[in-house]
């Protein structure tokens, strides 16, 4: 690798580094209401309550919780706060009504952020981002697809171990539900264009199978 190519990657890495450390639930509320993305994000909600914490205001700070690069729990409580603590003074800086800084009321609204908003969203996203790419980055003309898979371990409850339960070298009850994940990527731009995930045991439930739910992509 050239000493050029070697300090343009760098500047790369460093340029993504601060983009993640400034990101806030503001640049998240904005993206998710800007043009691209708003109708796509009302299709995709049902009909939910009024509330102080609605589904694009939780979003927005999971969002900008998740980029924490420290991922203690200590951390993620301190940073919970923090999020709404960031809130909290938005609110108050757009004239609207007081609400409790308290961290409750914000961890109950993300477990009601359905996982389908998610996933449709994300899809989304990573088609308009693959739309917009210059000529010049793809490889004659045609976008590369690339396929990477990892696993995550969940919290250790019984709806958790249900569907994805632990792996049988971890002793029962003192392990924790791993999830595996595929990834469908663009190579051109990074951006993910869609993502199969399941259990880590079972029929269909490699990384070649949970692939095979991704190919009407291609």
């Amino acid at each position: 690798m050239s000493d050029c190519s070697g300090r343009s990657q760098l500047r790369q890495r460093q340029s993504v580094s601060k983009m993640r450390n400034q990101a806030d639930s503001t640049l998240f509320f904005n993206a998710l209401t800007d043009e691209g993305m708003f109708d796509k994000l009302e299709s995709l909600l049902l009909e939910y309550r009024e509330r102080v914490y609605t589904p694009t205001d939780t979003l927005s700070m999971f969002l900008s919780q998740a980029l924490n690069a420290d991922r203690s729990c200590q951390s993620a409580v301190r940073f919970c706060q923090s999020a709404v603590n960031e809130w909290f003074m938005s609110r108050q800086g757009a004239g609207l009504s007081q609400v409790s800084t308290n961290t409750g009321a914000y961890c109950r609204a993300r477990k009601r952020l359905p996982i389908e908003v998610i996933k449709g969203l994300g899809r989304h996203s990573g088609k308009q981002l693959t739309e917009r790419l210059p000529a010049q980055w793809k490889w004659k003309g045609r976008d590369v697809m690339m396929v990477d898979g990892t696993t995550l371990s969940m919290p250790n409850t019984e709806q958790n171990q249900s569907v994805y339960p632990q792996p049988n070298t971890q002793q029962p009850g003192v392990g924790f539900p791993l999830c595996r994940l595929v990834g469908l990527l663009n190579l051109s731009g990074g951006a993910v264009i869609d993502v199969a995930f399941g259990p880590c045991e079972g029929k269909g439930s490699s990384e070649q199978g949970l692939l095979r739910k991704l190919l009407d992509n291609l």
